[in-house]
């Protein structure tokens, strides 16, 4: 559809539309009367919610064959919302379902217990988190490290207290004797 021959007005009511900057707009009949008592033979161009006042622009189609439109409700504006997606390396997504056999069965498989997500998030993190204490136990036991913080400087730990229930307390005193053992480790190793 070239813009040749078009009112100017359509083309820049058309640019504001595909631009986003302004909004719906609702055309009404356009025969010899209006119903403002006008005896324009122009459309007139209304915002839904907003009273009716006569137009001097005149929106016209290409296509002159076309009825001319009939007044129906206006729908409501569909809010636009855009997630940005994060996609969780497989383990770490796992260890935050909770799902322990499954985060075993990647360990066995080659995944590395500390890899991170976007965040910083390692699965050890993910597990506390989430609360899940079969998860973090495995992640432990294949030597996840309790000392790892993501990008907000927050441990599994961290993360687990922040729960502020009586699992996440649970989870905090075993992730205490993890970085107990070691730091104890390291200790030894130093003498």
């Amino acid at each position: 559809m070239s813009a040749r021959g078009m009112n100017p007005a359509v083309v820049v009511v058309a640019l504001l539309l595909a631009a986003g900057l302004i909004t719906v707009f609702v055309i009404k009949g356009g025969g010899p009367k209006q119903a403002t008592g006008g005896s324009s033979s122009l459309p007139s161009i209304e915002r839904p919610g907003v009273q009716p006042t006569p137009s001097p622009l005149a929106l016209e189609t290409q296509d002159q064959s076309q009825p001319e439109s009939v007044e129906t409700e206006p729908e409501p504006p569909v809010p636009v919302v855009v997630e940005v997606a994060t996609v969780l390396p497989a383990l770490i997504a796992a260890a935050a379902d909770g799902d322990a056999d499954r985060v075993r069965a990647l360990l066995e498989g080659g995944e590395a217990v500390d890899q991170r997500d976007d965040n910083g998030r390692t699965a050890l993190i993910a597990a506390a988190a989430g609360g899940h204490m079969e998860t973090v136990f495995a992640l432990l036991d294949a030597g996840a490290d309790p000392l790892a913080k993501d990008d907000r400087g927050l441990s599994a730990r961290d993360h687990a207290i922040a729960r502020a229930d009586d699992n996440g307390l649970r989870l905090a005193k075993v992730l205490e004797g993890a970085i107990a053992a070691v730091v104890g480790a390291a200790t030894d190793q130093t003498k």
